[in-house]
């Protein structure tokens, strides 16, 4: 197979040197889809080094899908001149400095639709992620409340938030917030203890999942609101939270009794409801 008219090239970890096998990637003038690295699911993913000089010869610039890499000298220059790009997944390390560059590079992808960032941010900046459909921050270490800037994409349909991607205690959506969210999944977030939803808020979403939040001890206020939710997944929470969403209780159970599909466990049960039959 010569790999120069490859319209898909999957790489992995192996004696072969990273940098050496992206090196030879970018020579494929035809490439669509790239995949670097590994990832399996709930561990942090292998993200792929690259060269300084990678994409900046617009070499790529008919690539779709590019994950993982990890930021470095190239994203400022490379990056921006993949103008297909649909699909990014990227680890922002430490010794990279500022995020600020790399979602200057991010928010000049017009057709970038689907973004998995990894790695501890300043803030975000919101322009970035216009045209966004999925968004998934893992292990950012934000601050200040993300929903403040990303309740008001007017495209994005799923958002996770994994791995202490936000370390304030308080989540807040306004009255309209989040207009087309469909799945909202929130994990590991352990700084996490109150969820506010205005009136008006999440108007389409479908599947909300909350999963090893230990100090959130109550069901996000407002949420008996948001009439379109049909599953609702609380998984490894509190003990707590568990006892104040058991059916027929006037504690939790009134806010989520409209859901069809209601699951919670702690680290030791799994229980499933159907709404229908506890009515």
């Amino acid at each position: 197979m010569d790999l120069r008219t490859s319209a898909s090239v999957r790489l992995s970890q192996s004696k072969v040197s990273l940098k050496l096998k992206a090196k030879h990637v970018a020579k494929m003038t035809n490439l669509r889809h790239l995949y670097f690295g590994s990832r399996s699911r709930g561990e942090l993913f292998n993200a792929m080094d690259v060269p300084e000089d990678f994409g900046v010869r617009r070499s790529l610039k008919e690539l779709q899908t590019l994950s993982y890499v990890k930021a470095g000298g190239w994203v400022e220059k490379g990056l921006c001149t993949m103008t297909n790009l649909r699909k990014l997944g990227m680890q922002v390390p430490k010794e990279y400095g500022s995020s600020r560059s790399a979602f200057g590079a991010i928010a000049q992808l017009g057709q970038l639709h689907s973004l998995y960032l990894q790695g501890e941010l300043e803030n975000l900046l919101d322009a970035a992620f216009g045209n966004l459909t999925k968004l998934t921050l893992d292990s950012s270490c934000l601050r200040d409340d993300p929903f403040s800037g990303l309740q008001t994409l007017q495209l994005l349909k799923s958002l996770r938030l994994i791995n202490n991607a936000y370390q304030g205690k308080r989540l807040c959506c306004l009255g309209g917030g989040f207009p087309c969210l469909e799945v909202l999944n929130l994990e590991n977030l352990e700084h996490l203890e109150d969820m506010v939803v205005e009136s008006g808020a999440f108007g389409k979403l479908k599947y909300m999942r909350i999963a090893s939040c230990g100090n959130l001890d109550r069901i996000p206020q407002g949420l008996e609101n948001v009439k379109s939710l049909l599953e609702l997944k609380l998984i490894d929470m509190a003990a707590r939270l568990v006892e104040r969403v058991q059916p027929k209780t006037d504690k939790d159970w009134p806010k989520i009794m409209h859901i069809q599909s209601i699951i919670f466990t702690t680290s030791a049960a799994e229980r499933e409801f159907d709404v229908a039959e506890q009515n």
